[in-house]
């Protein structure tokens, strides 16, 4: 751990998107895919400014956080995807509906991606739109060389909503 930890940090500067100095961070490891040599680490950044207005407000509740959680992550490795797909773990986020689509790839995790979908209009044509661009932009890296299975992570309530728009 302590030496992905390092790596991770030395590599910083060139994965944010923001200058290192305004950002917060943490980090997810996954187990090591058995088809690849490689270690899959997830790193979560967050301009330091919302985290902090965050934080404060835990603060004035008496509550002093020493990391940044991830839920979404922790159900993701929890999961214990085996067969190739895209899972799809939805969300609320913000008062809107939200996902977290993790695309499994021969053993190992390919690409990681969130989407939101709007409150109203043809929600089920966004879906399949933002859902379209994962997938080619996975057809242009390489990983992507099939139509996908589809797999639903979720609780029964956000399942029946997210069925409706998925098919």
């Amino acid at each position: 751990f302590d030496e992905t930890l390092s790596m991770v940090e030395l590599q910083l500067e060139k994965l944010s998107p923001i200058p290192v100095t305004q950002i917060v961070w943490t980090m997810h490891i996954l187990p090591q895919a058995s088809a690849e040599n490689l270690q899959t680490v997830i790193v979560v950044i967050a301009e330091r400014g919302a985290g902090e207005e965050f934080l404060g407000k835990l603060e004035g509740q008496n509550f002093l956080a020493d990391r940044l959680e991830t839920p979404m992550l922790d159900q993701l490795a929890a999961a214990n995807a085996v067969e190739d797909g895209a899972w799809i773990y939805p969300l609320p986020f913000a008062g809107q509906n939200a996902a977290l689509v993790a695309w499994w790839i021969g053993g190992a995790l390919r690409n990681l991606s969130f989407l939101i979908l709007p409150p109203a209009g043809d929600r089920a044509a966004d879906l399949k739109n933002q859902l379209a661009h994962f997938m080619w932009a996975g057809e242009l890296e390489g990983w992507l060389t099939s139509r996908p299975k589809w797999h639903l992570v979720a609780d029964p309530v956000n399942a029946a909503e997210w069925e409706n728009l998925l098919r």
